[in-house]
């Protein structure tokens, strides 16, 4: 099954642009969103099945997501952790040689307390919802995260051939 990545579409489209400062590092990151959401739709027009991968905002992506949700038997796996680990686990990633230089990690990291709240809900969306929480493995349990998935209640979708 296909997985879209926000963060592999930007770093893409930092590649293929060039080294940009913080703002237009943002407008990537819009930009790379506005792609994925594309990208899924079509996919999912297509007839094929689709994971969407991002660090989505609650009261704020539901608009751009509902099209794909009425397309799609869909559902939101939301990751979660404490705040003071995710500002540690992103602490411990800056300057990591696995993370690109497109996401300015050094300068984000002066702000994310800041936004963090905006993150902690799960969106709002009329979808079955499976909070996991990260702070050590998964809880539920891996298992109970792939039963979900397979399980997640169809919803009625404007494509009724969708299975």
């Amino acid at each position: 099954m296909p997985c879209l990545h926000k963060d592999a579409i930007k770093e893409s489209l930092w590649e293929s642009l060039g080294p940009t400062d913080i703002e237009s590092s943002r407008r990537l990151g819009y930009a790379a969103i506005q792609l994925l959401n594309v990208l899924a739709g079509e996919l999912l027009s297509a007839g094929s099945s689709v994971v969407v991968e991002a660090n989505f905002r609650a009261g704020l992506s539901e608009g751009l997501l509902l099209p794909l949700v009425a397309k799609s038997r869909a559902f939101l796996i939301h990751c979660h952790v404490p705040a003071p680990l995710a500002l540690q686990r992103y602490r411990d990633r800056v300057g990591s040689a696995d993370r690109h230089p497109a996401h300015h990690d050094l300068e984000v990291l002066e702000t994310l307390a800041a936004v963090l709240p905006e993150y902690v809900e799960p969106l709002r969306l009329p979808i079955p919802v499976l909070a996991v929480d990260t702070s050590d493995g998964y809880r539920p349990s891996l298992a109970e995260i792939v039963a979900f998935a397979h399980n997640a209640p169809a919803l009625q979708a404007s494509n009724p051939s969708r299975p």
